[in-house]
């Protein structure tokens, strides 16, 4: 945004955008719309007889997850999942406690600035 008076530059500023790096995309089935009883019920329509009959396996095996799936992507298609970068290593749970901890007595002083909480809040400065 940019405000100009009489060919002078009075007022400017610019939008942050927050950065996000993008490290993988992950398939999932998304099931949010899944209408269970609906797809219980082609389960039990589908054809199985195949499967049954396989003396293999292998080839049993394969037969059903193609059935599965085929019935699957119909009532819970999948979707694609952006996974962002999340935070480094050494930011652990100690770490996020200890901020945590920090805040809260912060606070506390803000509320009740009595000298044990001035002490407290120091002590977990350092």
């Amino acid at each position: 945004m940019c405000l100009c008076y009489r060919n002078s530059l009075v007022y400017a500023s610019r939008k942050k955008k927050k950065i996000s790096k993008i490290v993988d995309r992950i398939r999932c089935r998304n099931y949010r719309k899944l209408k269970e009883d609906e797809f219980r019920a082609h389960i039990d329509r589908a054809n199985w007889s195949d499967i049954l009959d396989s003396r293999d396996a292998n080839i049993a095996a394969e037969l059903f997850h193609e059935t599965f799936n085929a019935i699957a992507n119909v009532y819970a298609p999948y979707k694609y999942i952006n996974v962002k970068e999340g935070a480094p290593a050494w930011v652990n749970g100690d770490y996020l406690g200890h901020i945590d901890e920090r805040k809260h007595l912060a606070k506390q002083y803000k509320k009740h600035p009595t000298e044990t909480n001035f002490e407290r809040k120091i002590e977990a400065s350092q």
